[in-house]
This record gives C-alpha cells, structure tokens and sequence, in this order.
C-alpha cells in the first residue's frame, strides 16, 4: 500500500501531496463537480473552474496523459466555509497518480488516465477546484465597415468613422461538452512550460571524504529571457475627410478678378461647384479684398442651405514659395476664418495639399497664380430616405445591429481579457463564434502604394486599404479582416497585433485605374571646407537622392494616398507633409488626391559625405566651390584663397600647353604629308609651280611650329613657377576643422516638395 503525505492546508491550496500509485477503479465524482468557468489563452492553455458537493472522500478526474503534469502544478482545491481559524478545518488533500502509461504510438491518441484527489475527511460542504491544461488556442477574425459614401447610411458615427466588428472563434477539444460556463478569453499568453513532474528525479551530489557541513550542493541557474517586441506605435492621428468634389475652373486675368459677375457658386442637387479664384499674393496667407464678395457668395449659398452638413476648404500652393505644406494649410485656415464671421454655421474642415495639385503650368507666372488658390469640397447634411436604402445592403449602422458585443473588456496583469457576459454551451469537439468588439474607431478608405512582391501589379498601381486607429484602449490580436465598403464586401486583408493607439492600414485590393510613377535621381553637391593640412583639403559633400512620385488618380478615388518610401542607408529627411508616419525603415507620407486628377510630389533626401582633395591635382573649381560654401573668417579665408587662385592659374596654363601640344600635333601631320607631296612631284618638271606652292605652305607651317614650340617652353616655365608657388603656400597652410554654420546644417537636410 503506497504511503501517503498528509498535511494541513488553508482554503485554497495548491498541491498537498504527489504519490504515484494504481488507482482503483473509483465511481466518477466529478460529475458532482460541474464545470463552472474556462479561461482560454492564446498561448494554448486553458485554465478551467469546477463546483460542487462531493458524495464521497475522492474526486476522480479524467485526464488526459499529457495534461497530468499541468495539472499537479496548477491545481487549487478550496473548501466553502472552510479556514485553520474556525471550528470547520479544511480537508488534508491527497493526490495519487496513475501509474506511468507506455507513450502512444505517432498519430495514436493517448488512453485517458485517472487522477484521484483524496480529501481527508470528507467535505461536507461546496468543494471547487481549478487546474490549468493544455487546449486549443482562441482565435481572432475582424470585420472593418469603411464609412460609406452612399448616404443611405445616415448614422452619424458611421459618416465619421469606420465600424469594427470582432469575433473570437473557439474550439473545444477536450472530451466532455462545455454547458453553460462563464467564458472568458485573455488576449495575453502567460509563461507556461511542459514539465516532468511524474518521473522519480535524483540529484547527483558531489563526492566529500572529510567535509560533512551542512551546505546543499546548488543546481543549474538558467537566464530569464524578456524579448521585446519592437513595436513602433506610432500615434499621430488625422481627422476624416470628406468625400472629394469636382473643383471650378480658376481665372487668373487682373481684369476680370473680383468682378461680381464672375464670383459663380453653382448649386445642383448633387453637389456645390465654386467656379473661381480666391486670390494670394506669393508666400502670402492673406486674401485679397477683391476675393471678399466671393467669399460673401459662398457663405450666403451655406447660410441658405442647411442640407450642407461639411465643408472642407483645401488649400494650394504654387512652386516657388516658401514652406507650401504650412502656406496651403493657412491659407485654408483663412478662408475658414472668413466664413465663420459671415455667420456660417456648417462644421468647416481644412487641410492643406501644398504644391501636390498644381492645376496650371508653374513654369509660368499665370500658372502660379492659379496654383495659389482654396478649393471647396462639400458633402450634405440631409441622408436620403430609409425608402432608398436597397434591402439587405451591409451598410455600418446595419451591420452594427447584427453582431452586438456580448463581452466585458478588462485589462488584466498585463492582457486585455473578454469577459463573456452570458453562459455559453459548446458541444465537444466543436467550435463556436462569439461577438467580442461591436463599436466604431477611427477609420477611413486610402489608397496604399507599396509594392509587395505577394500582390502583382502594387509596384504600378496602389493598393485600396482600410486605415483604422485602434482607439479601444485595449489591444487587438492578431487575424483575418472582411472589409465591407459601400454595402457590400470588398475584399479581404491581414492585421497584425495592434496595440491601443496604433494606427493599421490592411489592404485588400488593388486599383488598376490609377497609377503611380517613381523616378529616383541621385547627384552630390559640394558643402564646405572642414580642414586643410600638408596639401590636402578635407570637405563635405550632400549626396542629395531626390524620389519623385507622380500619381495619376482614376475613378472612385479616395482622398488621400499613402506613400510608402523606404528611407535611404543614412539619409536624413525632413519638411515632409502634415501626417507622414515613421515606420521601421520607411516612411508613410499621405498626399491629397481627387479622381481623375495628377498629383506629383517629390522627397529630397540627404547625406553627408566627407572627402580629401589632393590640392596639386584637384581642379581649381572644385576647390573653390567648397570655398564659396564655408563662411572663414578673413584672415584664414585670404591665404586659401590665394592658394586657389593658385590651382586655377595652373589649370588655366595646363589646358593652355595641352592646347598648344594639340596644335603642334596636327601641325606635325600637316608637315609630313606636305613633305611627302613635295618628294613626289620634284621629278616632274610640268610640277614646277605647284612645287613651289607645297615649298610655301610647309615654310608657313614650319614657322608656325617655331611660334608653338616658343609658346610651349614659356607655359611650360609658367607652370614650374607656379607649381612651386603652390608648393611654397601650402608648406605652412594648415586649417583646423571649421565649425559648421546654421545655414550649413540647413543645407543638410532634406526636403518632401511638389514638383510643378
């Protein structure tokens, strides 16, 4: 009979005591103990609850072989009512093993085991236990609605933001039916290990002759590892704009501008065009006066037309003008500025495009002033009727009915956890579908342009992707997304892990209707002198990588385009547009766009290069150009610049005695053909006076030649004299690194600019 470990423990208690022994074939109390409670983790183990009163001293548990050891180290058992400080002592707990089975072989299940909890003496009261082992994992599906822009879908948090619907799909594997439990699912996975508690393990000790202390040997001691995942939450967010407008037709003529009679708002029972030009002076924000009975016209058509629920004024800049993205930005913001002191009332937005969306040739004055301008893009207040709405269509306020939520979210020692909020019954062998997010976030319909080698065509055209911000305050795992737009589903994307704040943009489609061009150039521009020393010039050159994107928008575009641009090796970029978004490696840059419309913009991005120049063979223009660059004082500037005069003076002669031997050559060749025709024809007594004329022209060239060689040996000497004038000026030359300038650091950095 095997011994058995008793002891005394408080309510709850772990396990009492560990014995392996053959169990004899018991009745099967843990029908007495129902399951009450599953925590299921996605690190595949389940923690799971049970409650009930005990017919006899032994609970008998059916267990798989490998859920054993999870359990031993899990297990609590807690008696109702039960404490060491009150008359009723809870029960000594005694746990006896099965003896080990023989492993099954591969792809057998293994035999169900017995695992027999004694309790000593018999509660007579509610008894629960709890044990961790392992199951399956819970899944995460997504469906995200985009904001529809049929306004049969008048719900107003759906016209603003996108509806996330979430499900958690569960799978029961173990061997008995699920009925009823409390249900929850942890989005975390805490630390768990297989562990061998059954096999009999003996230490080995080490060998003593003479010391018999009382020191224990000590064992292995193993690092903890903490991997951090790198995430890179990013946290800017941008607000929802409306769906895009046809813009009027702008006229730049001075004569016609401001004329009453020209400032046209068209209104249609589709939309507002505003057909003329509200006019700015180069880097200027302030609108003229002859633009004011423009404005008055736009903000009487708003004042008489309450359907106007949104008003976006987007502000442009021309090329040339300083700061386009904040320009355009202001420029909004002034004729916003104006409309609300003629009394609008409409919820007006603005956004800038800086020089993305010239509309007019920026080569030219005319076409600048054109570019320099506000657009208006509108959408209305007053939905459709329901009448309208086609039966059936998956708009957001439909879908948000038929799926509410039906847990409680609570953070939790580090996990968000979904609290099933009503008993759930799942048959063995089985899985179910449960509704754990029902509500809207922060989203919006964009194009993405980033070539995937997995999606043919992306390095063309950009893909159409939803663009959410998980504002849930609780973090999202990852899982498959549906994506539903304009009442109907439109494709199909992955999202990754998303922490609260952290922006996603899933893709699910590409659209061929609209294309993207990339053209990249790269060129290296002198800075400035750091340092001269022994003859050799230290500087710095800006190795400027210039990337511009042209984008030519098709049908149905959404308002804006996400670019991703993968950063350079130790480039640095900077003034990119409002709202670009850092990832590893790439940026996000976002450029308004409008369907059938082009969009160019180009990112400038830089490196420092440093460089030494020999100054005895380095071209004087070279040298001088890092001059020009660097701000010296003038007693150091005076000496280098006289070493420069020095290298161009010998660049000027070496050209010149190249020039010189390239004469002479052509004028050696010269002579030797006439010499040639001068021997042929001197037997020829008919020749006389041709002879003649040969004799002449090579008496000629042979002067010239003499000339030359005279003009040689002097360049020559010229150049001796000033190489060693150079030589004499650079023995005791030394400058010492020169600090660089704010405009210098300027300089440095690049620049996300539209190009014309």
């Amino acid at each position: 009979m095997p011994t058995r470990l008793r002891m005394r423990a408080p309510a709850a208690l772990l396990l009492a005591s560990v014995l392996t022994s053959a169990c004899a074939a018991d009745p099967a109390p843990t029908r007495d103990l129902a399951l009450r409670r599953v925590v299921l983790y996605q690190n595949g183990i389940g923690y799971f609850e049970r409650s009930g009163a005990l017919r006899n001293d032994r609970l008998k548990l059916r267990l798989r072989s490998h859920e054993i050891d999870d359990v031993l180290k899990t297990l609590v058992v807690i008696e109702s009512g039960a404490s060491t400080n009150t008359a009723t002592k809870p029960s000594t707990v005694t746990v006896l093993l099965p003896s080990s089975a023989p492993r099954p072989a591969e792809g057998e299940e293994p035999e169900p085991t017995w695992l027999n909890v004694v309790l000593s003496p018999r509660p007579t009261r509610e008894l629960s236990i709890a044990y961790a082992v392992p199951t399956a994992a819970w899944k995460a599906a997504y469906r995200v609605v985009l904001p529809d822009r049929d306004k049969g879908d008048k719900t107003a948090a759906a016209s603003k933001a996108a509806l996330l619907q979430a499900w958690a799909l569960i799978d029961n594997v173990s061997d008995e039916d699920w009925v009823g439990i409390h249900l929850t699912l942890a989005s975390g996975a805490p630390m768990s290990f297989e562990t061998d508690l059954r096999s009999p393990r003996f230490i080995k000790r080490p060998g003593a002759s003479y010391d018999f202390g009382e020191t224990a040997p000590t064992g292995p001691v193993y690092a903890e590892r903490i991997a951090i995942a790198d995430q890179d939450a990013d946290g800017i967010g941008d607000a929802n704009d409306a769906c895009p407008t046809e813009r009027g037709a702008l006229n730049p003529d001075p004569s016609k501008n401001g004329c009453p009679q020209l400032a046209r708002v068209l209104l249609s029972s589709s939309d507002i065009r505003i057909l003329s030009l509200i006019q700015f002076d180069k880097d200027s924000s302030q609108i003229k006066p002859a633009s004011f009975i423009l404005l008055d016209e736009v903000a009487h058509v708003l004042r008489e037309n309450p359907r106007i629920r949104a008003l976006t004024v987007e502000g442009h800049a021309s090329s040339g003008e300083k700061d386009p993205w904040g320009l355009s930005s202001r420029r909004a913001s002034e004729v916003k500025k104006q409309l609300l002191q003629r009394g609008v009332t409409t919820e007006i937005k603005t956004s800038g495009a800086g020089e993305t969306k010239p509309i007019a040739n920026n080569a030219t004055e005319e076409g600048r002033i054109k570019n320099r301008r506000v657009e208006f893009h509108v959408e209305h207040a007053q939905p459709e009727s329901d009448r309208n709405v086609p039966a059936g269509r998956a708009t957001a306020s439909a879908l948000s009915q038929t799926a509410p939520a039906q847990t409680a979210i609570r953070d939790l020692a580090g996990s968000v956890r979904y609290d099933i909020t009503h008993p759930v019954t799942i048959p063995k062998s089985s899985t179910t579908l449960v509704t754990i997010i029902n509500e809207y976030i922060p989203g919006e319909e964009i194009f993405l342009f980033r070539p995937d080698t997995n999606m043919p065509g992306s390095d063309r055209h950009p893909m159409r992707a939803a663009r959410i911000e998980n504002k849930s305050g609780f973090g999202l795992q990852a899982g498959p997304v549906a994506v539903f737009g304009g009442g109907t589903f439109v494709g199909e994307g992955v999202l990754g892990k998303l922490n609260p704040g952290d922006t996603a943009m899933i893709p699910y489609g590409i659209d061929s209707s609209t294309s993207v061009e990339v053209a990249a150039k790269e060129i290296s521009k002198p800075v400035r002198l750091i340092s001269l020393a022994r003859g050799q010039m230290t500087v710095e050159d800006s190795r400027i990588l210039t990337t511009t994107y042209s984008i030519a928008a098709g049908l149905q575009a959404p308002a804006r385009i996400f670019l991703r641009h993968i950063r350079g090796a130790a480039f640095t970029a900077t003034d990119l547009p409002p709202g670009t978004e850092t990832t590893q490696g790439a940026y996000l840059v976002p450029i308004p766009i409008q369907e059938k419309r082009s969009s160019t913009l180009s990112i400038e991005e830089r490196r420092p290069e440093r460089h030494v120049l020999d100054i005895l063979v380095t071209d004087g223009e070279r040298l001088a150009a890092y001059l020009h660059n660097s701000r010296l004082h003038p007693d150091v500037e005076k000496p280098i610049r006289e070493v420069v005069d020095l290298r161009n003076q010998i660049g000027r002669i070496t050209r010149n005695i190249s020039a010189i031997r390239t004469q002479l050559n052509d004028l050696g060749q010269q002579s030797s053909e006439l010499r040639d025709n001068i021997q042929a024809i001197e037997k020829t007594p008919r020749a006389g006076a041709l002879q003649q004329r040969l004799l002449d022209r090579l008496g000629a060239t042979t002067k010239q030649m003499d000339d030359l060689m005279a003009k040689l040996s002097t360049a020559t000497v010229d150049l001796a004299e000033s190489r060693a004038r150079l030589v004499e000026s650079l023995r005791d030359l030394r400058i010492d690194e020169v600090p660089e300038s704010e405009d210098e650091k300027t300089g440095k950095n690049g620049a996300g600019k539209a190009a014309p």
